[in-house]
């Protein structure tokens, strides 16, 4: 089971914070985070309010962000590594990047710039970087840009994204945006990029081109702190998972790749006579399959994970798992390194 948490140092930044505030304050942040809530839902990406609710954002998107973020990159780093010169953290909000720059060292080292033209408080969090307002005049080499719930926002060109070398891009695990980060990822492509994560492959999105309304995400459980349990229950909505979409890409060049792997991008489908989970490794659309004549008690495999398949028998959109395939999880040996 994959657990993301708050990064200890954040956590214990804002459960003291939190436990300052009176009863009624606290409950005033509730009601903020719920019309805050709301204002996310829109599906054209809108921008933070941050001048109204600044501590809805702080107490309660930043730290649900900041898992995502977490598992991403810890995701990321057991299977690639990469260094760079200069980090972009575009549309940067409170910074994330410095505390996952902090969390991560090995896999984001280089100098940090936020960018982000709204009014942010610049009391909220402390980092540390420098800070634009714009897009500068040009992108140095070997620049990473890291786009955390912003891109969709900002609407950002492939061809603007492409004065990287690398780019994370992080954005709500709805159709919507999703589809949206899975069209430009071909686009990417045409640019020079090659696609690291979540595909194993730089063929054509299967999701993308097989369907109408599916979409590409992931799935983590988070285990919350006390104090966030606190804040929770003063909430209609619960976060025992948290879900995202996201994509990451290089110009950089790989030693080796992940071709032939399959990434399970799909939760476990109970269905009459068998159980099916989604994976890709290519541009067509498939399933794992247990039949329930072979499988009494199929195993559930990780959303997320990426997997090595042998023995297994094509039927369909299926690859059925027979008592003889072997279903392994990739490990930290198998690390490609780009240059």
């Amino acid at each position: 089971m994959r657990i993301s948490k708050v990064p200890y140092k954040v956590d214990q930044f804002l459960e003291k914070k939190w436990n300052l505030f009176a009863e009624k304050e606290k409950n005033e942040i509730s009601k903020q985070i719920i019309q805050m809530s709301h204002h996310y839902q829109n599906p054209e990406g809108l921008e933070t309010p941050w001048q109204d609710f600044s501590r809805a954002y702080l107490f309660y998107f930043f730290p649900l962000n900041l898992a995502r973020g977490s598992a991403l990159f810890q995701s990321f780093e057991k299977h690639f590594s990469w260094t760079h010169d200069h980090l972009f953290d575009v549309g940067a909000g409170i910074g994330n990047l410095n505390i996952y720059q902090k969390v991560f060292p090995n896999l984001l080292s280089g100098d940090l710039t936020f960018i982000e033209h709204s009014s942010v408080p610049t009391d909220l969090f402390p980092t540390e970087g420098k800070w634009l307002k714009k897009w500068p005049s040009s992108i140095p080499p070997k620049s990473l840009g890291f786009f955390s719930f912003s891109w969709v926002e900002m609407k950002t060109s492939a061809k603007e994204l492409a004065s990287f070398e690398s780019l994370v891009l992080m954005e709500p695990s709805t159709s919507n945006s999703a589809r949206k980060l899975m069209a430009l990822r071909s686009e990417l492509i045409e640019e020079g990029f090659q696609i690291l994560a979540p595909c194993t492959h730089q063929k054509s999105c299967p999701l993308l081109i097989h369907s109408q309304k599916d979409w590409c995400h992931d799935r983590i459980h988070f285990e919350p702190s006390p104090w966030f349990l606190d804040l929770e229950d003063r909430l209609p909505m619960k976060n025992r998972t948290l879900t995202f979409s996201y994509l990451v890409a290089t110009k950089g060049n790989l030693k080796s790749n992940f071709t032939g792997e399959a990434r399970v991008i799909g939760d476990t489908l109970k269905e009459k006579g068998k159980t099916r989970q989604a994976v890709c490794l290519d541009d067509e659309r498939r399933f794992l399959s247990w039949l329930k004549k072979d499988f009494k008690n199929p195993e559930t495999l990780d959303h997320g994970i990426l997997i090595q398949i042998d023995g297994e028998q094509e039927k369909g959109n299926e690859l059925r798992v027979t008592p003889t395939t072997r279903i392994e999880e990739l490990g930290p040996d198998r690390k490609i390194e780009i240059l």
